[in-house]
C-alpha cells in the first residue's frame, strides 16, 4: 500500500522553535543517523550505501536509488485531489476482493482524479 510518514524534515513559517527543528534537520541527515535508519530496516532519503552493513537494506537502498536516478517516483497520490488516497486505498481493496477488474479500477481512479482536479482548478 502507498503510503507517507508524513513532512518531517518540514519547519513551518510560524514555528516558535524554528533553530530547533533546523537542527532535528541536521541531525536526522547525517550519514551517522542515515546509515542507522539504513541499518535497522528502514529506508533512509540520504544514506550512503556503503555505510549499509546489512545486505537486504543495502539492497532495498540501491533499489530505491535506482528509481530515483531514472526518475521514477511520483508525487504522494493525494496532493493532485483531496481524497485521492482514500480512493485508492479503497479501489486497491475492491481489486483485491475480486470486486473490480484492473481496468475497472484504473477506470474508477482515472475519474475520481480527473473529477478532484477540476474541482480543485474549476
Amino acid at each position: 500500500m502507498p503510503g507517507s510518514s508524513g513532512n518531517l524534515w518540514v519547519v513551518p513559517e510560524r514555528a516558535q522553535n524554528k533553530e530547533l527543528a533546523y537542527k532535528f534537520i541536521e541531525i536526522t541527515m547525517s550519514p551517522e543517523i542515515q546509515a542507522l535508519i539504513g541499518n535497522n530496516g528502514s529506508l533512509p532519503v540520504a544514506a550512503d550505501v556503503a555505510d549499509i552493513t546489512d545486505p537486504k537494506s543495502a539492497e532495498l537502498i540501491e533499489s530505491f536509488n535506482t528509481l530515483l536516478d531514472q526518475d521514477g517516483l511520483s508525487y504522494y497520490p493525494d496532493w493532485p485531489t483531496a481524497n485521492f488516497y482514500d480512493q485508492l486505498v479503497a479501489a486497491t481493496q475492491e481489486l483485491l476482493n475480486g470486486t473490480v477488474t484492473p481496468e475497472q479500477m484504473l477506470d474508477q481512479l482515472g475519474t475520481e482524479y480527473d473529477d478532484g482536479v477540476a474541482d480543485i482548478t474549476g
